[in-house]
């Protein structure tokens, strides 16, 4: 009776303790399964920085530096920010503030209809490859990577278009990899995967 016994437990036991151990490695790899950063491509003829940290903006500057002629459109709600980067020797004619956008998905929605009606403009650089492509770098921070691309993908069908995802560079992997151990960390990342879930659920 007592094996018996025993060998019912482990039938009930087991399942609970593979549960539980696929609950932690899910919990555990939420931070970095937000992050996307693909390598840097050899060329870009535009960067698209969402609104956001300063840490942002400070990697797109490093990113107006490697890519000569590239075009940066830059999503702030002040306009007088250019004079910022006048006075830092920046060439002003490759920077467009977009000053209309309240969140992520209107800041997509603009890219949108950027590539949409502006392609010969914004193709190609002088350093660009030539192969009728027009290449966009995405710059955000790393938790917000994920909803970026999957709002994208569901909102841009343009087969002209090839888009990097080009995240600031976090402090250290411990940020997403070890996302519990900070709790404004922990906060970020519970708020994306409710708008991700939520994304999901309004647009099948």
């Amino acid at each position: 009776m007592k094996s018996l016994n025993s060998k019912k437990k482990s039938i009930f036991v087991l399942p609970l303790i593979m549960i539980f151990a696929v609950a932690i490695y899910i919990a555990s790899n939420l931070g970095s399964w937000l992050m996307i950063s693909d390598p840097l491509p050899p060329s870009l003829d535009v960067l698209f920085t969402l609104s956001g940290e300063m840490s942002r903006i400070v990697y797109s500057k490093q990113l107006i530096a490697k890519y000569p002629g590239v075009k940066w459109f830059f999503s702030y709600p002040r306009k007088k920010v250019m004079s910022n980067f006048a006075r830092e020797g920046f060439d002003t004619s490759r920077i467009f503030i977009v000053d209309t956008c309240s969140n992520t998905r209107s800041e997509i929605a603009f890219l949108k209809n950027l590539v949409k009606s502006q392609p010969a403009s914004l193709m190609q650089t002088e350093t660009a490859i030539s192969d009728d492509v027009l290449k966009i770098g995405i710059i955000s921070n790393w938790y917000h990577m994920r909803r970026i691309k999957l709002i994208m993908d569901t909102q841009i069908k343009n087969k002209t278009c090839k888009f990097y995802y080009l995240p600031a560079p976090p402090e250290s992997e411990d940020t997403y990899k070890k996302w519990w151990r900070n709790k404004s960390v922990r906060n970020v990342v519970r708020l994306e995967w409710e708008k991700i879930f939520l994304y999901r659920f309004t647009h099948f």
